[in-house]
């Protein structure tokens, strides 16, 4: 796995390379061609999501560092260099460091998901999810990387411009729309299993250790209610940005919604925030392994409670034989 993570690594930047090179003769363009960026509200958000970046790497730091945690904190990270690099007027860079980076938040779902249906067991996951949790991660990372490269090429393309641009544009929006479609699945993929939860296994589903809604502590938590939720909204959030990018696309890479700014704002840039800050507040790892442990514990009182039937049963027996001896 850690080579392939590694070879996946390698893969991504060799595909991001060429943006670097793009990225230099963008902005003179787009400026010719009526983008718009404004430093006041790019500043407010650079400083939104400064503050949620900086709580979630403490709530990292804090919390014992899951590597599986990263995908959230460097998406957010670039983010925050795409914002800022937005109020030093340098469109291009931050087109690509905004426009790519959710593709880490989408991943970030994927493997929360898988973590947590592992933790709740092999019973309920395979009782209530139609797709098994190792499946969620090679089918989902799969098309996210797949996505991430075709929105990357395409960017590369429409930068370069010339010939290349229509040819961008259309890699691109065909990235972004399996990229929608993908994530649709797994949306409904996560409600299946909300829904299958609270009918199947109540007593997991409505099971509260009372630390509900406690970000600066470190204990477990086993309420799963609320981290189903805070992946509810994420999706939210990132479909309505998917949507959003795929129209604009669709409306020209400089067309009338990529030339006024406040579509960003409201459809991408806000939402966005507005989902992912909920982990501020609901540090996944927290409540996967409060999920971990009462299943754990749940499966070690059933195995008591049947060692002490059996010892009942075994004397039960004995006795009932010296019965008929006598």
């Amino acid at each position: 796995m850690t080579n392939a993570r590694g070879l996946l690594l390698a893969l991504l930047l060799l595909v991001a390379l060429p943006c670097l090179v793009a990225a230099q003769s963008g902005n003179d363009d787009a400026r010719a061609k009526g983008i718009e960026v404004r430093a006041g509200p790019a500043a407010v958000f650079l400083v939104l999501y400064l503050v949620s970046t900086l709580i979630m790497w403490f709530l990292w730091f804090r919390n014992g560092r899951q590597g599986y945690m990263l995908n959230l904190l460097v998406g957010m990270l670039c983010m925050t260099i795409g914002l800022l690099l937005r109020v030093k007027d340098n469109y291009a860079w931050q087109f690509l460091f905004t426009f790519l980076s959710p593709c880490a938040f989408l991943a970030n779902d994927y493997v929360v998901l898988k973590r947590l249906s592992r933790a709740l067991g092999t019973d309920i996951s395979s009782s209530c999810l139609f797709i098994s949790p190792r499946g969620i991660v090679w089918i989902f990372i799969l098309s996210d990387v797949i996505t991430f490269c075709a929105q990357t090429v395409g960017t590369v393309f429409v930068i370069v411009g010339g010939k290349w641009s229509s040819l961008g544009q259309n890699i691109a929006i065909a990235g972004l729309a399996l990229q929608l479609v993908s994530f649709a699945l797994f949306t409904r993929l996560l409600s299946t299993l909300a829904k299958r939860l609270r009918s199947r296994f109540p007593h997991v589903y409505y099971h509260n250790s009372g630390r509900r809604l406690r970000p600066w502590s470190k204990g477990p938590v086993t309420d799963v209610r609320t981290l189903l939720l805070v992946l509810g909204l994420t999706c939210i959030g990132i479909l309505i940005r998917s949507v959003f990018r795929l129209i604009e696309q669709a409306d020209g890479f400089f067309g009338y919604i990529a030339t006024h700014e406040a579509f960003l704002y409201a459809f991408d840039t806000a939402p966005l925030w507005l989902s992912l800050s909920f982990f501020c507040l609901v540090w996944p790892p927290r409540y996967i392994g409060g999920c971990a442990g009462a299943q754990e514990s749940v499966l070690l009182r059933e195995r008591g409670t049947a060692f002490k039937r059996s010892k009942q049963t075994a004397f039960k027996r004995y006795k009932a034989r010296q019965a008929a001896l006598t």
